[in-house]
This record gives structure tokens, C-alpha cells and sequence, in this order.
């Protein structure tokens, strides 16, 4: 039997269509989308490949796994490697070290020269959707409790610029969430004096620092912690460059033996009449979006069955599951979101209006089409976003 899955965006789309009034119940919304939000993203020229770069030190305490180069420039005392590691290459008051101090207070101070969109004053970034744009937090220390989220409304070309004029603390176990295709190596905080990221918070984003960098025990940094005069203090932290994220789907398919007209559910085989339950799980294994309404599922009834089109024998007739941890983002109407196929092979177009026979099932569809709404999640906390259509077809 044949399964086509079919993503008209495989990856998530170069092209961003926001339309209409984006609603987010019980959190804090910026304003959408307006023409005069225009976030430029720095370049980081030297310090692209830096995870890890101070002025003063660098000092790691426990396990922590730095992915991508470690530097110091203008200090020469890292310590705490080993039993910490990296991935890249350690360059200590050499050129390389050199050129990507350069770059990072380059890339500082073309955050610092553009003009506000919004002004975040004063007030705690926990709670609150932010669109993309230039956030300005300059009068006081900026801190972030419980969890941001950064919305992309379907463009992954979409930046964060976060001006702070002077320190960046963020709670333990806080984090930084990514929405609609937001990418992290698009987020940039650029802080007047020291970041502190609390004891097991998920942060997302490059910190470029002026004075330091410190990383308390157990936080997580997609991104790179950048700090152009002082230092860069690590415990047990995992660090990692951040890169344009993709989806990874898989289909898993399986049947089994639902009912017979002998046994009817208890121990049912297959013979003639039987009914047979059909379930074709979607798992995104990569941490990328699938593009807003373009998740496609199709399939191909097996020859001498009938599927079952009615509620008299499954309600709905095709039904759904989505997985709760993480929520894989989808929404599902039966009448809505799937569609017929009458042609020979089963494909397009679906556009066959099903006529059930007494029991429900029509012999007639030969394909089938499931399209819920939204977005398709990806990777989050290590699980992986699924979901699953289901149907029955009856044998001949």
C-alpha cells in the first residue's frame, strides 16, 4: 500500500503572507505586524563561528559542552577545560581572537545605532509575544521571568534586536520560545553592561555584552555569549552556535484487524467483511516548523476495501491525534480537512463527494487527503511533535 506525504513547504517557506488580526488569549501582545518594523540583523563577520568569546576570562565550572569556537581577547586565562569541552577551535590572543572582537563590537554598535520600534522600559519580558522588530529596554536593567515568546508569523527571515542599556538578568528555569518559524540566529541582545542567565533557563539569542557574561548553573544558550571587556563564567551549561532550524518528517504506517463478522472485536481476522484500522502517524524530528495550512497527507485505499465514509461507522470517519508534549501545533475539522478521490490510482484531485452504502463504507474512493490547519511544531525538550489520522476500510 502507498503513503505520499506531502508538504507543499517541505522547509519552512522564504516567503512570509501574514494576513488579518493575530489573538493570543491570556499573555501579553505586542501590536502586529506594521510596515515601519524593520529589524536589520548585524553581521558578525569574525564572530560567526564564536560560541564563546570574552575580554578579561574565560572559566568554566562542571560539564559544560561549548559547540563551536572558544576565545579571549585581549586576556590569556581559560580554565576549566577540561573537564569542559568544545567543539571548535580555542583561540587565545591570536588573530582569529582578535578579528572576532572586532566584529563583535562592530555588530554591537550597529544594534545600538537603530531606531527603536518598541519600548519595553521598565517592564518584565516574561509573559509577553513579541513580534519581530527593535525592542528598546535602555532606562532600566531588563529582566525576563517565566517565558518570552518571539513570534515570527511564518517568516524565518524574521529579527529580534533587543537594545538594553544596561544589564540583562533572567530568572531561573525562564526561557526563550520560538514561534511560527522564528529562528535563533536571528535574536540578538545587545546589553550596556552584564548578562546573568538564571539557574536552568533556556535562553535564545547572541549576547553581545560589553562587560560579562555569566551563565549560572545548568542554563542553556542557543546562540553565542559574547563579551567584549570582561568575562565569560560558565557552570554545567550547554552552549551552541544557532543555525536556520528544518523540519524532519517521517511516516509511520500501521493496520490491524478492527472487528470481523464472525468474532466482531474480540480476536477479529481477516476474511471477507472484516474492518480494518488504518493509522498513519506524521513525526517532525527537527527542530524547524512545517509552513502554516501546507501539511499534506495522502493515501491510496487498498484494492478489494471499502473505506469507511460515514459516522454509522466511525464518527468521524477519519479522526485525529495530536500530541500533547509537545503540542504538535495542528488543528482538525473532519469536514474541513479531508478530502475524496474517486480517480484511478487514487490521486488528485479529491474531489469526490463520498456516497455511503448501509453501512457507511464506500467502495467507490480510491484516495484519500487529510490537511489540518496550522502549523506543524517541531523538536521541543527533546520530544518529538507528532500526529496521526486514522481510518477504516472494509474488506470485500
Amino acid at each position: 500500500m502507498k503513503v505520499s506525504l506531502v508538504s507543499r513547504k517541505m522547509f519552512n517557506s522564504l516567503f512570509a503572507r501574514v494576513t488579518g488580526t493575530v489573538l493570543f488569549i491570556g499573555m501579553t501582545v505586542i501590536p502586529p505586524f506594521h510596515a515601519a518594523v524593520a529589524a536589520t540583523a548585524p553581521s558578525l563577520g569574525g564572530a560567526e563561528g564564536f560560541a564563546v568569546l570574552a575580554g578579561s576570562t574565560v572559566t568554566s565550572t562542571g560539564s559544560t559542552s561549548v559547540t563551536g569556537d572558544l576565545g579571549l581577547y585581549p586576556g590569556s586565562a581559560v580554565t576549566g577545560f577540561p573537564p569542559a569541552t568544545y567543539s571548535g577551535t580555542k583561540h587565545v590572543g591570536d588573530a582569529a581572537a582578535i578579528a572576532a572582537q572586532g566584529a563583535a563590537s562592530s555588530a554591537y554598535d550597529t544594534i545600538a545605532g537603530q531606531a527603536c520600534d518598541f519600548n519595553l522600559d521598565g517592564q518584565d519580558l516574561g509573559g509577553m509575544t513579541l513580534v519581530p522588530g527593535v525592542y528598546c529596554l535602555l532606562s532600566a536593567p531588563a529582566q525576563l521571568t517565566g517565558q518570552v515568546t518571539l513570534n515570527a508569523g511564518g517568516n524565518p527571515n524574521a529579527v529580534w534586536l533587543f537594545r538594553i542599556g544596561s544589564s540583562l538578568t533572567t530568572a531561573g528555569s525562564s526561557s526563550v520560545r520560538m514561534l511560527n518559524g522564528g529562528q535563533p540566529c536571528n535574536v540578538f541582545w545587545q546589553v550596556g553592561s552584564s548578562a546573568t542567565l538564571g539557574a536552568g533557563s533556556t535562553f535564545v539569542g547572541t549576547l553581545l555584552a560589553m562587560e560579562s557574561i555569566n551563565l549560572t548553573t545548568g542554563a542553556n544558550l542557543s546562540g553565542r555569549a559574547l563579551a567584549r571587556n570582561a568575562a565569560v563564567t560558565l557552570d554545567a551549561n550547554n552552549i551552541a552556535i544557532s543555525s536556520y532550524a528544518y523540519p524532519s518528517l517521517t511516516v509511520i504506517k500501521s493496520v490491524q484487524t478492527f472487528s470481523d463478522p464472525v468474532n466482531d472485536t474480540i480476536n477479529p481476522k481477516i476474511i471477507p467483511g472484516s474492518v480494518m484500522l488504518y493509522t498513519m502517524q506524521i513525526v517532525n524530528s527537527g527542530a524547524g516548523l512545517v509552513d502554516n495550512n501546507t501539511m499534506v497527507v495522502t493515501d491510496v485505499i487498498p484494492a478489494n476495501t471499502a473505506i469507511c465514509v460515514a459516522n454509522s461507522c466511525s464518527n468521524p470517519p477519519v479522526s485525529f491525534i495530536c500530541s500533547s508534549a509537545p503540542p504538535c501545533g495542528l488543528t482538525y475539522a473532519y469536514g474541513s480537512s479531508v478530502t475524496y478521490s474517486n480517480q484511478p490510482g487514487g490521486g488528485a484531485p479529491y474531489a469526490y463527494t463520498p456516497a455511503p452504502d448501509a453501512y457507511g463504507f464506500d467502495p467507490k474512493v480510491t484516495g484519500v487527503r487529510g490537511n489540518p490547519s496550522g502549523w506543524f511544531s517541531g523538536v521541543s525538550g527533546g520530544n518529538n511533535s507528532t500526529f496521526s489520522l486514522m481510518f477504516k476500510v472494509k474488506v470485500k
